[in-house]
């Protein structure tokens, strides 16, 4: 009998997650919101559907640069439209400047990962989860074991009948898409280049250039769709979109006292906890995991 695995949430982690584990397990993914993908989902803008934030795997060392080939592959292989770029940027906490980065529309990868034999989505808030000595429960539902991530939101989680105290760390971010009837020369990702807009992605399909800028946050929050083309250097210099819209970004993210925490928990058969801040970190993490979940 296959192994019953909880996900909660629909990220682009539990699509790599489903899909490096087909043999011997079905997993059960929990998702709140009606979309699939979270932060990776696309959404409707015009007659297209466009990601809804810059899609983009951005190495940070030397080993996260060897691995961005194989997740590439497996992204491609799910259906994600990949681009490769050679950034020209070093990040300031650490100084690395990445060999290779990839962007692209990731969503589909998402759908083609949810959509396989051994997969069941299910549209529920997961409130509680607890670890017991044989087996986890969601919400009262028993499962072998849970998988959950940094962006995980829960009212409780208890290991062995102790409860783990979890802190969240409100994240917010308005982020400006615009689709262009032309093919421009425009850098796929960018940090810093523009007075309004701290990151701008920009993605070519076909005749069609979307660009997508996330808002620097102290700007003012009263700025209308206009407002934003009218005051960024970088948007007036593309002219006028064909479509064009505002995405707001919310979550609620683990604080790193209560990741400490989780990352404390003994890893074994009934829980896993898998630390990614970013899509590299957390393809790492999986990566690592054992060959049987």
């Amino acid at each position: 009998m296959a192994k019953r695995v909880a996900v909660i949430g629909s990220s682009l982690l539990a699509g790599l997650l489903v899909t490096k584990y087909q043999e011997g397990v079905h997993f059960h993914v929990f998702e709140r919101s009606n979309c699939l993908g979270g932060a990776w989902a696309d959404m409707p803008m015009g007659t297209g559907y466009f990601p809804r934030f810059g899609n983009v795997a951005l190495p940070k060392s030397e080993e996260q640069d060897k691995l961005l080939p194989t997740l590439l592959r497996v992204l491609t292989e799910l259906g994600g439209d990949i681009r490769v770029f050679t950034p020209s940027f070093r990040y300031s906490g650490n100084g690395y400047s990445p060999r290779k980065a990839a962007h692209g529309h990731f969503a589909p990868a998402v759908r083609t990962a949810m959509g396989l034999p051994h997969v069941s989505v299910h549209q529920r808030q997961v409130s509680e989860v607890s670890i017991q000595e044989e087996h986890s429960l969601i919400d009262g539902e028993e499962f072998d074991s849970v998988v959950m991530f940094r962006n995980t939101f829960l009212h409780k989680l208890e290991v062995s009948g102790a409860p783990i105290a979890l802190q969240y760390e409100r994240n917010r971010s308005r982020h400006v898409r615009s689709a262009y009837k032309a093919e421009m020369t425009l850098s796929p990702y960018t940090e810093g280049p523009d007075e309004v807009f701290d990151r701008i992605n920009s993605w070519a399909n076909g005749s069609t250039t979307f660009v997508v800028g996330r808002v620097r946050r102290h700007i003012a929050t009263h700025f209308s769709l206009e407002d934003y083309f009218m005051q960024s250097e970088v948007l007036r210099s593309l002219g006028t979109p064909a479509e064009k819209d505002i995405q707001h970004f919310q979550n609620d993210r683990l604080s790193l006292d209560s990741v400490a925490s989780l990352l404390r928990i003994k890893k074994d058969s009934r829980f896993f906890f898998l630390d990614g801040p970013d899509l590299i970190s957390g393809f790492q993490a999986i990566e690592a995991l054992p060959d049987g979940i």
